[in-house]
């Protein structure tokens, strides 16, 4: 019985310490975002429409443009200079790569929560240091190409129980190799719609 109790115990110490991300995003117009980051959008080819967003997590200031390519959805994240932190794409679980990565993310979420669905994956391109274009990150993710260029990881937005018994959503960061980095708890006012 000290055992389950001690379990039961450090289940809710651990929920405890993570993060909680309560974020706030609303569109702005073209001319409300960051001149610099126009600039470095303005290279990117073959988009119809792109959307802005301003987004403020954990008092934090952002700024996100999103778009599609090839059928792709694409967002960017800028700081409030316009200076460039990453490019993120949608994808699938199988999209994980390589499947060492893939078994390593999942293991995670089987080892750390009792339950859990999967929300949304993105694959996240940094870069390793000044002069990441954006087109070219699209392209070589299109086309398969290296892209030992850019740092890559992954976020995986989950709805799921870490033991408390109630589902809340989290973000989890993993790098290429599918190591865990960090665990966020998201404000999310609604989590009836959500069936494990």
């Amino acid at each position: 019985m000290f055992l389950v109790a001690l379990s039961i115990s450090s289940h809710a110490q651990e929920a405890d310490s993570i993060p909680e991300k309560d974020e706030t995003e609303i569109g702005v117009s073209e001319g409300d975002f960051p001149k610099n980051a126009l600039r470095l959008l303005e290279d990117v080819s073959r988009v119809d429409k792109f959307k802005y967003y301003k987004k403020d997590s954990l008092g934090a200031e952002v700024y996100v443009a999103k778009f599609k390519v090839k059928g792709e959805q694409y967002t960017v994240l800028f700081d409030v200079k316009g200076v460039l932190n990453w490019v993120e794409v949608n994808i699938g679980q199988k999209e994980i790569e390589p499947s060492d990565s893939r078994q390593a993310i999942m293991g995670y979420f089987d080892q750390r929560f009792k339950r859990t669905k999967v929300m949304e994956i993105k694959k996240l391109f940094l870069p390793k240091g000044s002069g990441l274009e954006i087109d070219t990150v699209i392209e070589a993710f299109s086309d398969g190409k290296d892209m030992s260029f850019c740092t890559i990881k992954y976020m995986v937005e989950v709805s799921g129980d870490i033991g408390d018994g109630a589902a809340k959503l989290y973000e989890v960061t993993f790098n290429e190799a599918g190591e865990y980095e960090k665990i966020e708890s998201v404000e999310m006012h609604n989590m009836d719609n959500i069936i494990f």
